[in-house]
C-alpha cells in the first residue's frame, strides 16, 4: 500500500520520504489527511507534483490539496500539506444554476443538488417534503449543507456514493466510559454557555397576537445548579400542549456541553466491545466529579500513520452535543476547520460489474491471519471485519467476531452479505416458505411488495391485483411531465373569490397592492371553494421595507383552519418579497367551505403592503 500524489497535468507517482501522516474523520463524514513531504534524493520523482489542487491517495480514498506551506530547512525544503477528501472540493466546485420556491421531496431535493457531479446519494429513513424559497443559484457543497442541516441529518462518505441517514454510528453501545478511571484525557474542555435548568414556551397564537399554549420546564439538575432559565421557545407550529411540552425539553440544554480526546487503547482497556471505532458511535460516559451521567458520541477519529501507513496511534473526540451534527465549515482557503457539528442501498450493477468488483478486491486484498480456534483472517484496515474458518465451519463476522452473521456449517448455510451476483445452478427447488428480500422489495409465496422506507407507504402485487398504499405512485404523462406524485393530482382546483372584494375598515387599496397601518390582522379577501383538493396553497407578494408584514388565513365555515406567516421588515430590500402559506386540508371530503385572507404591520403604525397572487387547491 502506497501513498499517491497527481498533479492537474495528469502525473502519477508514489510519495516517498514523508512523515508525520494523519488522517482526521468527523461524524458528519468530513475526511481530512494532513503530512510533511521533504525534498530528498528519494522524493525527487514525487517532491514537484506536491502542489495545491493535486490529488493524494490514502487507501483507495482521493484527497486534493488546499493547504501548503513550502518551508527551508538547511540547504533543502519540505511543504506542509492538507488535503481535503474529493467529495467536498467537487461540490464546492458545481454551482446549482436554478433556484426554486416550491415544496419539494427529500429525492427531488437532493436530485437537484447531486445532478452532474459524479457523486450519487442514498436516502435511509423517512424525509417528509419541505417547502424552500430561493433554493439555488450557489455552489452546492453550500446547499448540501444547507439541505442536511435544515433536515437535521447526517451523512457519510462511500466511494463516489453519499449515505444521507438519520444518524451514522452505531447507537447506544453497551458500554460506559469512566472518566478519570483507568483513562487519561489527552484534552478535556466543558462549555457552560448555553446551560440552563428550565425553560418557558408559548405554542399557537390566536388573531389577537394571544398564545393559546403555554408551557414550562424544570430539569431534575436544577436541584444541584438551581434555576437557570433558558430563553424562552416561542413557536406557532406546536397546537397541542402535549407537542410543545416535548419541544422545551427537547430545546432545553440542562447539562454542560463536554468534549474529551482519548487514546482509543485506553477505551479498549475498560472494555470497547468493538476493535475499531466508527464515526457517531453512541455510549455513556458516567462524569462523577460532575455527577452526570452523559451520553456522548465518537464525533472525530484522529489516526497517525508511519510511513509504511501503518497506524500508530488512534485518537477519539468524544462529545455530548445537544444540536445537530451536520454543521460542517468547510475552508478551501488558508484553513480548514474541524466539524462540530426512499431507503436502501446505492443501486449497482450486480452482475459483471459485481464480479469485477469481487475480483478486484481479492486480487488487492491484505491479510493477518491468526491461528486460534482455527484460522482467524482480520481485515488490517478494519479489525471488525474478519473470517474465521475451523473444523465447524466457516463464518464472516463485521463487528469483529461477536456475531457471525454469514456461515457455512455440517448443519446448512446463511449468507446475507447480499455481494453475491448471482447464483447458478442445474437444479435449485424453493419452498413454499422461500422469501427473497431486499432494503426495499420483499417476495414471499403470496406476493410482492415493493417498500419505499416510509411506513405504511408501499405497493403491493399479488393474487387480489395491485394496491398502492399511501401515495406511493408517480404517473408520467406522454410528454414526459409529472401528472401524480407521491399519489398526488398536480392539477389547480377552484377556489372563488367574493364579489365585492370583502376588505376590513383598517385596510386600504393602493396601486397593486393592500396597505395596513394596524397591528391587528383584517381582512384582504374572502374565498369559498368546494373541498375537491389536499392542499390549499396561497401565493403573493409583500413590501417591507417600512415594516413586517403578517398573513393569516382563516377558516370560518366548513373546515377548520388556521395558519400564518410573517415576513420581516427589511429597510434596504429593493423590491417586493414572495411569501406561500400551503395549508393541508386533509382528505378531500366534497363539501363546501370558506375562508378569510388577513394582513397585519408588524411595525405599527410604519405602513406594511401586501397582494395575493394565486390561490388554488391541489392535490
Amino acid at each position: 500500500m502506497v501513498l499517491e500524489i497527481q498533479d492537474v497535468q495528469g502525473n502519477v507517482e508514489a510519495l516517498t520520504d514523508f512523515q508525520f501522516l494523519s488522517r482526521e474523520k468527523g461524524v458528519n463524514g468530513e475526511k481530512v489527511i494532513s503530512f510533511t513531504s521533504f525534498y530528498t534524493p528519494n522524493s525527487l520523482h514525487a517532491f514537484p507534483l506536491v502542489q495545491g489542487k493535486s490529488i493524494v491517495t490514502l487507501d483507495g480514498e482521493p484527497y486534493v490539496i488546499t493547504t501548503l506551506d513550502k518551508k527551508p530547512i538547511g540547504n533543502s525544503t519540505y511543504k506542509e500539506v492538507v488535503a481535503l477528501h474529493k467529495f467536498f472540493h467537487d461540490m464546492k466546485g458545481k454551482r446549482l444554476k436554478e433556484s426554486y420556491s416550491s415544496s419539494l421531496t427529500a429525492d427531488a431535493l437532493f436530485s437537484h443538488i447531486f445532478n452532474n457531479t459524479g457523486y450519487t446519494f442514498t436516502i435511509f429513513g423517512t424525509m417528509y417534503a419541505m417547502t424552500w424559497e430561493n433554493f439555488g443559484k450557489k455552489n452546492k457543497l453550500a446547499l448540501f449543507v444547507e439541505a442536511i442541516q435544515r433536515y437535521g441529518v447526517e451523512f457519510e462518505i462511500v466511494g463516489t456514493n453519499v449515505n444521507i441517514k438519520p444518524k451514522i454510528g452505531r447507537s447506544e453501545i453497551d458500554f460506559q466510559l469512566r472518566y478519570n478511571h483507568n483513562i487519561t484525557a489527552i484534552t478535556y474542555a466543558e462549555d457552560w454557555t448555553d446551560f440552563a435548568t428550565y425553560i418557558e414556551g408559548t405554542g399557537k397564537r390566536d388573531d389577537k397576537d394571544v398564545p393559546l399554549i403555554t408551557g414550562s420546564y424544570t430539569s431534575p439538575n436544577a436541584a444541584v445548579y438551581g434555576i437557570e432559565e433558558a430563553d424562552s421557545l416561542d413557536d406557532e407550529r406546536y397546537t397541542t400542549q402535549a407537542g410543545l411540552d416535548a419541544a422545551l425539553i427537547e430545546a432545553l440544554i440542562d447539562e454542560p456541553a463536554v468534549s474529551i480526546e482519548v487514546d482509543f487503547e485506553d477505551m479498549r482497556k475498560q472494555g470497547y466491545p468493538y476493535a475499531q471505532p466508527y464515526e457517531g458511535d453512541e455510549f455513556y460516559l458516567i462524569h462523577e466529579p460532575l455527577q452526570l451521567e452523559l451520553k456522548v458520541r465518537v464525533v472525530k477519529i484522529k489516526e497517525d500513520l508511519d510511513h509504511n501507513l501503518e497506524p500508530t496511534r488512534l485518537k477519539v473526540t468524544l462529545a455530548n452535543l445537544r444540536k445537530s451534527l451536520t454543521d460542517i465549515t468547510v475552508d478551501t482557503g488558508k484553513q480548514i476547520r474541524d466539524v462540530v457539528g426512499d431507503d436502501g442501498k446505492v443501486r449497482y450493477d450486480v452482475l459483471d460489474a459485481q464480479t469485477k468488483r469481487l475480483t478486484e478486491a481479492l486480487k488487492s486484498a491484505q491479510t493477518e491471519l491468526i491461528f486460534e480456534n482455527g484460522i482467524i483472517g482480520v481485515d488490517p484496515n478494519d479489525p471488525n471485519k474478519l473470517t474465521l474458518f475451523n473444523s465447524h465451519g466457516f463464518g464472516v463476522s463485521n463487528d469483529g467476531g461477536e456475531t457471525f452473521r454469514d456461515a457455512i456449517t455440517g448443519d446448512g448455510f446463511v449468507l446475507s452479505a447480499g455481494a453475491i451476483g448471482f447464483l447458478e445452478a442445474n437444479n435449485i427447488r424453493l419452498g413454499p416458505a422461500t422469501q427473497w428480500e431486499q432494503p426495499n422489495i420483499v417476495m414471499t409465496a403470496g406476493g410482492l411488495r415493493a417498500n419505499t422506507g416510509i411506513p405504511g407507504k408501499h405497493v403491493d402485487l399479488d393474487g387480489n391485483g395491485i394496491t398502492i398504499n399511501k401515495g406511493a405512485f408517480k404517473l408520467y404523462g406522454e410528454d414526459g411531465r409529472l401528472v401524480i406524485e407521491d399519489g398526488i393530482a398536480r392539477n389547480s382546483l377552484v377556489v372563488q373569490r367574493t364579489d365585492p372584494p370583502f376588505i376590513g375598515d383598517n385596510i386600504v387599496e393602493q396601486p397593486r397592492y393592500y396597505q395596513s397601518l394596524q397591528s391587528d390582522y383584517d381582512f384582504i379577501g374572502a374565498y369559498q371553494f368546494n373541498h375537491e383538493g389536499r392542499y390549499l396553497i396561497i401565493q403573493g407578494y409583500v413590501v417591507v421595507n417600512n415594516a413586517g408584514v403578517g398573513i393569516a388565513v382563516e377558516s370560518y365555515q366548513g373546515l377548520g383552519f388556521y395558519q400564518t406567516t410573517l415576513i420581516t421588515r427589511d429597510a434596504d430590500a429593493t423590491g417586493a418579497k414572495f411569501f406561500q402559506i400551503v395549508i393541508d386540508l386533509g382528505v378531500p371530503t366534497y363539501s363546501p367551505s370558506s375562508f378569510y385572507i388577513k394582513m397585519r404591520s408588524n411595525n405599527a403604525p410604519a405602513e406594511g403592503r401586501c397582494r395575493v397572487n394565486w390561490v388554488s387547491q391541489y392535490g
